[in-house]
């Protein structure tokens, strides 16, 4: 009887053997061993109708079932196999619905495809090839009766990309060719079949086109949504570092508010030592007033009395001789009070320099601390440096002229660039600060340094940094030229000189 085996319908149907007829007899390899004969495909106790198909299920086409199928038909010339290839895109479509991956189901399909040919032209007279379609109706054909194969359960989207990959896959396309051409017969394809794909083809084309204006508005929305990532990224970058900036900014406005609060005391001892200053400006202008007014009332008491002895002494020649004393003591006391007004309006002047420079000084250091804090202590280390390097500070002398310092924890070289050089205090015998400013109305009006100055322009400019006192020579004794009693005037006019 003629054997009929099917080609890979588990791919199509999970269990094949339920979609057979009651009449076909389902049976396996080992009954087509080499030991076995061929009537024993039909043992009368087989419970089987004479006359009904035997029927093989395969899921593909091996080496060892076609040397099985090829040692069963050598047993005798009469022996006659249908092989039922299952057409490349119902299996290819299968496949890629149940999740298996697309080269290896064209690999599978193509080794099934090469072993049936094989078996095929080894075996012409005694094998018939028939493809096979999903869904469509069998041919008729005498003796064999086979089987409708049921519809594909899966989308058709799957046998559109089966078709598509058959297209594009020019071996397969070679291979299925072949097969069909040496086939007997192919199973006709059914128009719904047909339909549905090309309704599913359209319908794909439609929702590609929606897919492809749904991912241009995705990308577009991606374009926008980094856009705003990147600016919420920039702004949040840009906030942390103000807010970095912040902290920084306010630890530094609490370190200056305490800096502040040490410099308002300290110019408020600056302003009291200022008082202080102008007070005793204001004691010796009165002093100084006082005196001339004095000196006044004494030169014109000492005319009056130079009128009073001019009358009553008349022309004698010993009025002359007083007369000429007189006047002698009367040129000395006017010169020694010019000279005492020079002196004083040279000290008042001196006075009037010193204060100037305390003025700017106060107002110059008052600046540097209020806007320039860090700046300024920088500033006061370079040049408490500079003094330090120079011959013009001798600290073991400042401290022993200046006993309060030396109880004090403070640096001599800083004391005196922050509060000695206000009280008027020098740096060393050969410096005199009072002497250094007066002198130099320049320096007062600028309220620099004076120590500084002298070290960094004073001494290329050859200023005088003390007072340098000159010996004059040991004047020569005047001749006698009065009697006793003139003597005795001059003596007295000299001690109220004095």
């Amino acid at each position: 009887m003629p054997l009929v085996i099917y080609l890979g319908l588990h791919a199509v149907a999970r269990e094949p053997a339920l979609i057979l007829p009651s009449e076909q007899k389902q049976v396996t390899l080992a009954t087509l061993k080499v030991n076995d004969t061929a009537a024993s495909l039909d043992e009368p106790g087989s419970g089987q109708q004479k006359g009904s198909n035997r029927v093989l299920l395969l899921e593909s086409l091996s080496e060892e079932a076609t040397r099985t199928i090829k040692q069963w038909l050598q047993q005798a010339a009469t022996q006659h196999v249908t092989l039922v290839w299952l057409q490349p895109v119902p299996y290819i479509a299968a496949k890629l619905a149940q999740g298996e991956e697309t080269e290896g189901t064209l690999q599978e399909w193509q080794q099934m495809a090469h072993a049936t040919l094989n078996l095929f032209r080894q075996h012409r007279r005694q094998v018939t090839l028939i493809g096979a379609d999903v869904g469509g109706v069998p041919p008729q054909l005498d003796g064999v009766a086979l089987l409708t194969l049921p519809s594909a359960k899966h989308a058709p989207l799957f046998t559109l990309a089966a078709s598509q990959l058959l297209a594009s896959n020019s071996a397969m396309q070679e291979t299925a060719a072949h097969l069909c051409a040496s086939s007997t017969c192919v199973y006709p394809q059914a128009e719904s079949g047909i339909d549905q794909v090309i309704n599913t083809l359209r319908d794909h084309q439609k929702n590609s086109q929606q897919i492809n204006d749904f991912e241009q508005q995705l990308s577009a929305e991606k374009e926008t949504h980094q856009k705003t990532q990147q600016q919420v990224a920039a702004q949040s970058k840009e906030l942390t570092s103000v807010k970095e900036e912040n902290d920084l900014v306010i630890a530094e406005l609490h370190r200056v508010q305490e800096l502040l609060e040490s410099k308002l005391i300290e110019r408020e001892e600056l302003v009291k030592q200022r008082d202080d200053v102008r007070n005793h400006y204001e004691i010796t202008i009165q002093q100084r007033d006082s005196a001339l007014h004095q000196l006044d009332q004494r030169f014109a008491q000492l005319q009056q009395a130079h009128l009073d002895l001019k009358k009553s002494l008349g022309e004698n020649k010993e009025y002359q001789k007083e007369q000429k004393a007189l006047s002698s003591r009367i040129n000395r006391l006017q010169t020694q009070l010019n000279v005492q007004k020079k002196e004083f309006q040279q000290a008042l002047q001196e006075q009037s320099t010193w204060l100037t420079w305390v003025r700017r000084n106060a107002a110059l250091y008052s600046a540097a601390t209020y806007k320039h804090s860090r700046s300024h202590r920088k500033t006061l280390k370079q040049q408490a440096a500079l003094v330090h390097a120079s011959q013009y500070f001798d600290k073991q002398w400042y401290l022993e002229q200046y006993p309060d310092i030396a109880n004090s924890t403070m640096d001599p070289v800083e004391h005196y660039l922050k509060f000695g050089v206000l009280e008027a205090r020098n740096p060393s015998p050969n410096f005199d600060t009072k002497f250094y400013i007066t002198q130099n109305p320049d320096i007062a009006e600028s309220g620099y340094q004076p120590l500084l100055h002298y070290i960094q322009h004073g001494k290329m400019e050859h200023r005088q940094t003390k007072f340098e006192q000159l010996q004059l020579p040991s004047p020569q004794q005047a001749p006698e030229d009065f009697s006793g009693g003139a003597s005795d005037e001059n003596a007295q006019a000299s001690q109220e000189a004095k």
